[in-house]
């Protein structure tokens, strides 16, 4: 992979890091849209950064740095840099999140208690360990 990629695909991952911190930190203060928000573009850099890695650069939209959010789990699932279950994981955490950010950022009167933030932050801390990103 020529350094370019790398240095790029490395900003993502430290920035996937950094917002899964601050995803952690606005649930210790109960702000739990907030905080599945954050644990979603978490993710969403992650997975982004390893897109870069892989190449798959060429499919994003013309003059953009990165994949769009409808794009981006089926890019995970032909990421040949993981395994098929690997990869089939990666896409359902991604979509799964994204929903819970639509509710939490567009959708006032659903419900976004305690319960959902931590299931974010576990499905986000899930996605990083299947990423093997060392988020500590």
């Amino acid at each position: 992979m020529p350094e370019g990629k790398e240095l790029q695909a490395g900003r993502w991952r430290q920035t996937a890091i950094i917002t899964l911190d601050t995803a952690r930190h606005l649930r210790e203060r109960s702000d739990y849209r907030s905080c599945i928000s954050r644990a979603y573009y978490a993710t969403y850099q992650a997975a982004t950064g390893a897109c870069i890695a892989h190449g798959d650069e060429t499919h994003f939209p013309l003059d953009w740095n990165n994949p769009t959010h409808e794009q981006l789990p089926s890019l995970m699932l032909n990421n040949g840099d993981f395994t098929v279950n690997t990869r089939r994981r990666i896409a359902k955490i991604l979509r799964q999140l994204r929903t819970f950010r639509e509710d939490s950022d567009y959708r006032p009167g659903i419900t976004v208690n305690a319960k959902r933030s931590r299931e974010a932050i576990l499905l986000a801390t899930s996605l990083f360990e299947l990423m093997e990103i060392d988020d500590d």
